[in-house]
């Protein structure tokens, strides 16, 4: 699972190796279009946001 407001080949790639390993893979963008192409077999969840900030608060403590 790659989750990311960036459109870099690195995320689609390493999706795109976990497919081909047989492994369910899942990108959730959360900000902006998505302008990358899309593996077969990737699924994606897009969540449009207006700041530039996370919707989701975390902490690595």
């Amino acid at each position: 699972m790659e989750i990311d407001r960036e459109d870099d080949g690195t995320a689609a790639g390493k999706l795109r190796d976990e497919v081909l390993l047989g492994h369910p893979a899942l990108w959730i963008r959360w900000h902006g279009a998505l302008r990358a192409e899309l593996p077969a077999g990737v699924a994606r969840l897009h969540l449009p946001a207006r700041s530039t900030r996370s919707p989701i608060p975390y902490s690595l403590r």
